[in-house]
């Protein structure tokens, strides 16, 4: 999505990263080496106390606490995102982030999901990041 809009996709040589890790307590922690860290309690299905260095993680607590409630995920968890993606450079940064968090978390609790189902289930974040 760019701009808010459907886009054409295109290879190019950068890459974003994400690892996550599970947690013995039901904190949801993201550490991005470009946006710095954003916590967050699950309490029943929610993240609740939101707490960010930047907001611009704001949207990715939103897909975290959606796919909390999608998948049933019991515990908390640790997503650590590094990009090579120059940030608001036009070129899909946030969807990378996205992407590569979806896949991490879900990947984490062994809920597979097809690639291809990925942009039914991001898309809206996509938008609303531009909100």
């Amino acid at each position: 999505v760019v701009y808010g809009f459907p886009a054409i996709v295109t290879s190019i040589g950068k890459r974003t990263f994400a690892t996550a890790s599970e947690r013995e307590d039901s904190t949801v922690e993201i550490e991005s080496a470009a946006f710095g860290k954003a916590t967050a309690k699950k309490l029943d299905g929610k993240l609740e106390e939101r707490q960010l260095e930047k907001k611009e993680l704001n949207f990715v607590l939103d897909l975290c606490e959606k796919t909390i409630q999608d998948f049933n995920i019991a515990s908390g968890f640790s997503l650590k995102i590094d990009s090579e993606i120059p940030v608001e450079s036009g070129m899909s940064s946030s969807t990378a982030v996205l992407c590569s968090s979806f896949c991490a978390i879900t990947e984490l609790f062994g809920k597979h999901v097809k690639p291809e189902k990925y942009f039914d289930y991001l898309y809206k974040y996509s938008c609303k990041k531009r909100q």
